[in-house]
Formats: C-alpha cells, structure tokens, sequence
C-alpha cells in the first residue's frame, strides 16, 4: 500500500512539472535573437559577436571604433556603424545610422565626423572633389586624411598620415609671423600644424599649389628633442621631396617619418607627436658691411677719387 502510495504522488509529481522541451521553449536568453531580457541592448542570435554585427556576445552594442564589415554606404545591411557628430565616437545600432547622411570610411567605421579638427566642407573643398589625395574616399571620412587651404592662399595642403597612426588631430594651417620670425627663409604656404596621438607616424603632406619643391628646405617650428627648451625655427632632417597624381595633376610632396620625443616632436608628452612644419625658401641677402668695414671703404674710394683729381690736374 504504501509503495502504491508513493508512485501515484511520484506520477502526480512528474505530471506537475513541464516537460523539457516545453521548458526550453519558455526560456529567453542573450543569444535568442529578441531583446527580451534585463540588460540586453541588442541580440542578432547566432550573429552576436560575429564582424558583421554591431552586437557583442554579451548583447552589448560594440565599443566605438571595433572593425566590422567594410565598404559601402551606412546602410551596408549588418555593418557597424560609429557617429562622431563632434569628433567623439559613439556606438550605435545600424538602424540608428540610417538616414543620417554618414557614409562608412575604408576602415568599416561611419562617422559623420573625422575628428581631425577640420570641418567637412572645408575638406570638400579640397581639389578633386574633396579627395586630395586621390585615394577614392572624401577626406572628411578618413581621420588619417585631412584637406584644409594654405595659410597663404597658395591652394590646398593634404596630410596623410599611415603607420601605426590613424588618426590626425588639431590640424590647421599657420603662416610664419603666426609663430615667430625665421629671417633667414620664407614660407610660401605657410606651415602645417597637427597633433597624432601615436608613438611613430608616416607622413606624407601634399601642396597643391605646386607641381615642385625643388630648391626648398622642409623647416619646423617647435622645442627640439630631446631636450625640449624654447621654440625656435630648425630644419627637419630626413624629409624627401617628390610628386603624386591627384585627378591627373602633379602636385608636390614632403614625405617624412615622425618618433614620440625625437627630433620632430614638439611635445615631450608620451605617445602625443606635435609638428608644425612646412617647406621654405632661403633668402639671398645682399652683403651688408659692417660700420669699421664701410668706414675702410670710404677711405679707399676717397683715395681713388683724389688720386684720379692728381692725374688730371698733372695732364693739364
């Protein structure tokens, strides 16, 4: 009886429970494919965490700035998308970036904002419609790329900058007398001045305003390396001049390679290059004599002239 008992309530029992299938099927869980859970911001089911999507394993929207799928407009169907409206990145959902005009640059970010200091339509300005340095991508969407006017009205200056940098900031364009007095150059465009958050950078800075730099020394402005004392005018060693196609143009180059705290560095701060520079010409200065020198050569063409008086005097 008592065994009888026990096997109907254990039947009872069992009864009362779900089976495991139903209970599966009530669960909700990061990975399900629905925002359904406390915490959650995203869930692309099995895609969570994948490059193509903006989702994290943990349904987290990803950090700004994480790769994901390449190329293509905003709207590329699961490519991330980054917004940087004031040069701050912001991860969003792909939906959120629809519409907004923001385009994704080579890198598989969309930003509305390089934030290379720049405004984008200052940058639209650039020649070639905006993409000096002829790479196919608006200068406005690539934070390593920035186009801005000379400071002299000499046409348009790019910077590029590659290697373990990718991303240019403060850039702005500076005449001479902005900084100081070099009395022994001119700067016909003026000079260049960025910051790059990064250890060592590749840089390549195109003139479009000329086809040549030939005969011109690549100067800068800042407090020299390794000891770092007041500013002052010095000539940058290592910079190669040369020329690029842009929309079939030849314009003029200054390649060069900057080091965190080296020659070229105007910041001692770790991983922060400062570098304000451009090319110059040297001034050809007449001789100026000093005051004992002219002084001798008063004499010397007195002398002469009294001499010539004696001679004449003696014909007659």
């Amino acid at each position: 009886m008592g065994r009888t008992m026990l096997g109907v309530a254990f039947l009872l029992l069992a009864a009362a429970i779900p089976s495991r299938s139903l209970y599966a099927e009530a669960i909700v869980f990061c990975g399900d494919g629905s925002v359904n859970v406390a915490g959650e911001e995203c869930d692309d089911g099995n895609a969570n965490g994948l490059i193509t999507s903006c989702c994290s394993s943990t349904c987290k929207f990803k950090a700004a700035g994480v790769q994901c799928e390449v190329g293509g407009p905003c709207v590329v169907s699961g490519g991330c998308c980054v917004v940087a409206p004031s040069g701050q990145e912001v991860a969003v959902s792909q939906d959120a970036c629809d519409g907004t005009g923001a385009m994704c640059n080579g890198h598989g970010i969309c930003i509305l904002d390089d934030g290379d200091g720049v405004a984008s339509g200052v940058e639209d300005g650039a020649p070639n419609d905006g993409d000096g340095n002829d790479d196919g991508i608006p200068d406005r969407l690539q934070p390593e790329v920035t186009s801005l006017p000379s400071a002299t009205g000499q046409g348009y200056i790019t910077l590029v900058t590659s290697g373990r940098c990718t991303q240019n900031l403060r850039v702005m364009t500076v005449a001479e007398s902005g900084l100081g007095n070099d009395p022994d150059f001119d700067y016909p465009f003026g000079l260049i001045k960025f910051e790059l958050p990064c250890h060592s950078a590749d840089i390549m800075v195109i003139f479009h305003g000329t086809s040549s730099l030939n005969g011109d020394t690549y100067r800068k402005y800042g407090r020299m390396a390794p000891a770092f004392g007041a500013p002052q005018f010095y000539t940058l060693p290592g910079v190669t001049f040369g020329t690029t196609q842009v929309a079939g143009v030849t314009v003029a180059t200054a390649s060069f390679t900057l080091m965190d705290n080296e020659l070229g560095d105007g910041d001692p701060t770790v991983d922060l290059i400062l570098d304000p520079s451009g090319p110059a010409l040297a001034i050809h200065r007449a001789p100026v004599l000093s005051p004992l020198g002219l002084a001798v050569a008063c004499v010397f063409l007195a002398a002469i002239g009294v001499m010539r008086l004696r001679r004449r005097a003696s014909v007659r």
